[in-house]
């Protein structure tokens, strides 16, 4: 397959779930042997690579090739985000002009086909089968504050019409694929696929503390929590609690029992302070299928959840604790602080065996492989 791969950024040059999402994605296409164009941005003042740099860290760049943008920045005025995401779906389109008709299939990632589909939509031109992925649907998931409520709002029928219009749309499963239904996208149209990890992040045993150390792992976001996360550790202040990420100062709390990282890209720090810790801890509002609880689970965490967007395709009570609202959290932190060693290290191994069994790229690729192959032979 010939195939062009739409993204608003990939890891490690932005952070963030959709960007590895798509690293992930573009390096297990390679490695089947398939073609990949792939189309990346930076943002603000970051430093746009080189092409030659980002074919360079993959290990199979043969069949890659590669267009760098820097994303559009148009002012700070309401609704600016789609202005420029319209804007960089029209920049993307005119670099490839001579290319759109020798694809596929194009994958692409939130607005980046937007003008695509626009002129396919009118007939103006010859193209393959075009898959949009908006990953969590946020915005059509419970907002966290009065100013989250007015984005979501802003972006709702934007993101319905590039749905409506695709001729395909990715979901992770569980809630994700119930909110299309609910936009009365076809069930045709769906393509369920999971998000991965890869082998390597897997531990081979794992060994949880006698006292419960927990972790939050991800950038901050009004979304992510973080507020209601630190109401418990105001009130609870003996619990043991890590913070991976750009947590800001104004929200940091001091304590001999809090520790903050800062933000880290490297995959090895990352997995030497998982691997200190006992549950990672995610009370979202609004999510996609997170990889920081793959990463997690993978290192034998524990997760704790919201069950919100695929959240519940990756953990059961089983493997687990799943929580309706983010305000639960004081509960569930609670409930695992008390439980014994045994009863955690219980939860540890089951979704550690979850990851192994249903969650590894390795895995993954083969059934996106024959999606992706069906999308082309349907169209």
């Amino acid at each position: 397959m010939k195939i062009a791969l739409l993204t608003d950024g990939i890891t490690p040059y932005c952070i963030g779930g959709m960007q590895r999402h798509s690293a992930n994605l573009c390096k297990h296409l390679l490695e089947l042997g398939h073609e990949v164009t792939l189309v990346h941005c930076v943002y603000g003042k970051s430093k746009l690579p080189t092409n030659n740099d980002v074919k360079n860290a993959f290990e199979n760049p043969t069949h890659l090739n590669v267009f760098g943008f820097r994303f559009p920045s148009l002012g700070q005025m309401p609704g600016h985000y789609l202005r420029e995401s319209h804007q960089y779906s029209t920049d993307l389109f005119q670099k490839l002009k001579t290319e759109w008709s020798t694809f596929d299939l194009v994958i692409a990632k939130g607005f980046t086909a937007w003008h695509l589909l626009n002129l396919k939509r009118k007939k103006k031109i010859d193209i393959g089968p075009i898959a949009v992925n908006f990953h969590g649907l946020e915005m059509f998931q419970r907002p966290a504050s009065f100013s989250e409520r007015i984005k979501s709002w802003l972006l709702k029928d934007p993101v319905k019409w590039n749905l409506k219009h695709a001729d395909y749309v990715v979901s992770y499963g569980g809630k994700i694929t119930e909110i299309l239904i609910q936009l009365n996208i076809e069930k045709s149209k769906i393509a369920e696929i999971p998000s991965g990890i890869d082998s390597d992040w897997i531990v081979t045993q794992r060994i949880q503390n006698e006292h419960p150390v927990f972790v939050f792992l991800g950038r901050y976001e009004r979304r992510k929590a973080i507020e209601e996360i630190n109401a418990v550790l105001k009130n609870h202040t003996h619990i043991q609690f890590h913070f991976i990420g750009d947590i800001p100062f104004r929200k940091r709390i001091q304590s001999k029992n809090i520790t903050y990282h800062g933000p880290q890209k490297d995959k090895k720090s990352i997995c030497k302070l998982l691997d200190a810790c006992d549950a990672i801890v995610s009370p979202s509002y609004s999510e996609g299928m997170p990889n920081v609880l793959l990463e997690g689970m993978a290192r034998g965490l524990v997760p704790i959840a919201t069950n919100v967007g695929a959240v519940e395709v990756l953990i059961n009570e089983q493997s687990g604790i799943l929580i309706e609202k983010p305000q639960d959290i004081e509960n569930a932190i609670l409930l695992f602080n008390s439980m014994s060693q045994s009863e955690r290290q219980l939860l540890a191994d089951t979704g550690l065996q979850q990851v192994k069994k249903n969650f590894i790229w390795e895995k993954i690729r083969v059934g996106t492989e024959q999606l992706l192959q069906q999308m082309i032979e349907k169209s």
